[in-house]
């Protein structure tokens, strides 16, 4: 037991305190040898520290997007309103000259 309680507190403590806990509760016996505590405390895994984690957020914003969206909008609808306005105008001269054509009708 010598063994056991002369392991490094910085690594093995969670080991040993599990093992601890272990023969406390009777889950399982000491171990009678220095080479079975040798054997368990090699084999034990450390757990990897994972340390504060951050609150690493981003924030995303659509305002330039939507800014860019709504212009491209209003510039489509003043390159319609410009065909529309050259269409109008140009069945408005075939009208004038042959006097019997219909305007087209307005979006």
């Amino acid at each position: 037991m010598d063994f056991f309680h002369a392991l490094d507190a910085g690594r093995y403590e969670a080991f040993k305190t599990s093992m601890l806990n272990g023969w406390a509760a009777g889950a399982s016996d000491p171990p009678n040898t220095v080479n079975k505590i040798y054997r368990t405390a090699g084999t034990w895994v450390k757990p990897v520290p994972r340390g504060e984690r951050g609150t690493a957020v981003s924030y995303v914003t659509i305002e330039e997007g939507a800014k860019q969206a709504v212009t491209k909008k209003k510039q489509e609808n003043i390159k319609k309103q410009k065909q529309a306005a050259a269409a109008v105008a140009a069945a408005e001269t075939e009208a004038n000259e042959d006097g019997d054509r219909k305007l087209p009708p307005k979006d």
